[in-house]
């Protein structure tokens, strides 16, 4: 899985939950603000090393 597809699935997944939370803002900041939202999860995935994440066979091998 590359990060930009683990970062379009993560928005994806909090978007409901952003959308919610975007009601407690006023009218005209909340386009501004989801894109900020947006602008934050890519900038912690761009900080991840998500290289070093074991895959599920990696951490089934290890347990056994």
């Amino acid at each position: 899985m590359t990060t930009s597809t683990l970062i379009e699935e993560t928005i994806v997944a909090l978007k409901p939950k952003i959308k919610k939370a975007l009601y407690q803002t006023s009218l005209e900041h909340r386009e501004d603000l989801e894109q900020e939202l947006n602008l934050k999860i890519i900038s912690h995935f761009n900080k991840l090393d998500i290289s070093d994440i074991p895959g599920f066979f990696e951490i089934a091998e290890r347990d056994n």
